[in-house]
This record gives C-alpha cells, sequence and structure tokens, in this order.
C-alpha cells in the first residue's frame, strides 16, 4: 500500500509539473501574441479601407435565398463590386429561370456602374462594418441596395442585394484593396 501511494504522489507531481510546463510555453504564448498583433492590424487595414470607400467585393459563392433545397453556388473571380468615392461598379450573377434539375441558373447578372450612389458605414459590436449602398443601374433606372457585413478580418464577408424589382440574393466573398 505504502508502494502504491508513493507511485500515485509520484504520478500526480509528474502530472502538475506537466501541466504547468504546458501552460507556460514561452514559444506558444509568443505565437499567440504575434497572431494576435497580425489580426489586430489586418482588422485596421480592412477598417480603413472600408471607410476610404476604396475597396472590392470578391465573390466567390451564391447562396441561395429563394429555396432553401438549391445547393449554393462557387463562383469564379471573376464577380465583385468596385468601391471607389466617386464610382461604383457591380458585375454579379443574379437568378434567373430554373433549370429541370430545379437549380437556378446564372445566366442573368447584374453589370452596371455608376457615380450616382449613397455610401453609409457603420461599425458592429463584434468590430467589423455593415456598410449599405444604395445605387441605381442607369440603364435600366432599378435601385439597388447593396449591404455588406464586412468580418474584422475582411473574409467571410456577406453581400446582400435587395430590388424591388427581382428577389433579393446573397454572396459570400472577402474584402480587399481595389488593386489586388
Amino acid at each position: 500500500m505504502k508502494k502504491f501511494l508513493i507511485v500515485s504522489l509520484m504520478a500526480t507531481i509528474g502530472i502538475f509539473a506537466n501541466l504547468q510546463s504546458y501552460s507556460q510555453n514561452p514559444a506558444k504564448e509568443e505565437r499567440r501574441e504575434v497572431r494576435a498583433v497580425e489580426n489586430a492590424q489586418q482588422a485596421q487595414e480592412i477598417g480603413d479601407l472600408v471607410k476610404s470607400e476604396s475597396f472590392t467585393f470578391n465573390a466567390n459563392q451564391i447562396i441561395s435565398t429563394i429555396n432553401p433545397n438549391i445547393n449554393d453556388i462557387d463562383l469564379p473571380g471573376m464577380y465583385g463590386l468596385w468601391v471607389s468615392p466617386t464610382m461604383f461598379k457591380a458585375f454579379l450573377p443574379i437568378y434567373g429561370a430554373s433549370s429541370y434539375t430545379g437549380q437556378p441558373t446564372l445566366y442573368k447578372r447584374l453589370d452596371f456602374y455608376t457615380s450616382h450612389f449613397t455610401y453609409n458605414v457603420k461599425a458592429n459590436n463584434s468590430g467589423g462594418w455593415t456598410v449599405t449602398i444604395v445605387a441605381t443601374d442607369t440603364w435600366t433606372t432599378n435601385p439597388y441596395t447593396f449591404v455588406i457585413n464586412v468580418t474584422p478580418e475582411g473574409t467571410g464577408c456577406t453581400l446582400s442585394i435587395s430590388s424591388p424589382f427581382q428577389p433579393g440574393v446573397t454572396f459570400n466573398g472577402i474584402i480587399q484593396p481595389i488593386n489586388s
């Protein structure tokens, strides 16, 4: 019994010593601090882009909001929004007629640019921003409201488009500087 108690005590001391050395690993703490600084710098850069009204939203996925049975569709890198203080350009696919499989076709697209738009940015409690752009397609005179929920990292952002003339559509994407 005495040997069992001594072995148990030594094992317990060994476990606590191991846990203490694990929690005080300086290399791990240093990596965590470096990541925190990098994340803060990236959030500052994204915030500067959003506040300066000078960025692109690169859409990488269209999210089905018209039918829950329809899968989301991955998009090539050519779709998005381009925002500058004097110009707004939208080049995005929108849902058209359904195909025989029930999947919507993307033969229609929203493609216009204008200098007549309003831009509003609001900070969120989560550290991100909500950007609201109201623009009118100068060719068709249809108004569109673009709401971009921007994460502090600039990735995992969502864009929702609404218009009285067609169903709303939502995209996943990323925020980047205009020249990247």
